[in-house]
């Protein structure tokens, strides 16, 4: 009894080399039955395939067999263009198919043990001319862009055409950009802003939240250990009170000249001391002295808490606030109020002195 095979289902499917690491070739489907209709049910088949071109009877272009087993429903499935499986054609390989020259014929033949058996031929429709799409632009010179490269302020793109530069330098402001040296960038004109867009200085840090353990900014040792730090509540200088550190194992705030190498400190924490330095000379003015204030965004001038010089020393909130004279010490709130050019004075206690002229 001959058999033949009902193909229910062609599919055709692209595998292009530079995009899958699939093969090329066109996935095949089909369901084997006999003369009567009956599924050919788990049963080795062979096939041969044939491609041609122009027409029905057209010029074979790649012919190629293959075994398959059916499943319980007669199902098979394949892969035409293996190029193991090659048994003729002009094609040396199912690559060198020029599918550019439509139309193309699929012609089945099937031997279920008694002989190679015509099962038909079909024309292959548009899906499968897309693999010619893999060599539809042969021209070098439009190939897409290989290598990117932005030197400074030059961009250079190139393709299989060449390589083609643009300077930006039009389109970049470099009066106010960052610059690259080596290791280190570098900003040389404008302000920077962390955390804000208005900036007053050449560096503004603003916070993002009211943590007053989250600092807003902070200077760390190699080993990651906190040495100054800014904070939304105030600033903290860490001083390392290990004995054995040398005279930099503290903080000090000092002077600074030009013309010398070595500055005066005017200020110094260290574990064993708190010390201030005044200068004594008479060329200095009022604020040649040493002073601990409170702070108020609502009002620009600060109030002295604390204040000392050579000549007096003011403890108190507005203690001595006034006085021009020499030699006094005035402890208490409004100590000394009043007093101006009053000398050799001691007041202590809650506006002690407090109308002493």
């Amino acid at each position: 009894m001959k058999k033949k095979i009902s193909t229910l289902v062609l599919f055709l499917a692209i595998m292009l080399p530079g995009m899958t690491q699939a093969p090329l070739g066109l996935n095949y489907q089909g369901v084997a039955r006999n003369a009567s209709g009956q599924v050919l049910a788990e049963q080795n088949i062979n096939l041969r395939l044939s491609l041609l071109q122009g027409s029905e009877t057209g010029t074979l272009v790649w012919e190629e067999s293959q075994a398959v087993t059916t499943n319980t429903v007669g199902l098979f499935n394949l892969v035409i263009g293996t190029d193991d499986h090659r048994t003729g054609g002009s094609a040396a390989t199912f690559a060198e198919v020029d599918w550019s020259t439509p139309p193309y014929f699929l012609k089945v033949e099937m031997d279920a043990g008694q002989g190679f058996v015509d099962m038909g031929t079909s024309q292959l429709l548009s899906v499968p001319y897309a693999l010619y799409g893999e060599d539809a632009d042969a021209d070098p010179g439009n190939e897409l862009i290989t290598d990117f490269d932005y030197s400074g302020t030059t961009l250079s793109l190139t393709d299989a055409g060449g390589t083609r530069t643009a300077n930006l330098s039009a389109l970049l402001d470099n009066t106010d950009s960052w610059e690259q040296a080596g290791d280190s960038i570098f900003f040389m004109h404008g302000n920077v802003g962390i955390g804000t867009d208005l900036m007053r200085s050449r560096l503004a840090v603003t916070g993002y939240g009211t943590d007053p353990e989250e600092p807003l900014f902070e200077v760390r040792r190699a080993d990651g250990q906190t040495v100054f730090a800014v904070y939304n509540e105030g600033i903290r200088a860490y001083v390392d009170d290990s004995p054995v550190k040398g005279s930099k194992g503290g903080f000090a705030v000092g002077g600074f000249n030009p013309s010398k190498g070595v500055t005066n400190e005017y200020f110094r924490v260290t574990p064993d001391s708190v010390r201030v330095y005044i200068d004594e000379t008479i060329a200095k003015g009022s604020k040649g002295g040493f002073a601990v204030g409170g702070f108020n965004p609502g009002k620009a001038t600060p109030t002295d808490l604390m204040y000392l010089n050579k000549d007096n020393y003011f403890i108190g909130h507005e203690s001595g606030m006034s006085t021009t004279g020499t030699y006094n010490t005035f402890f208490g709130y409004n100590a000394g109020l009043s007093n101006t050019s009053g000398s050799n004075n001691i007041f202590m206690g809650y506006r002690a002195g407090y109308s002493n002229l």
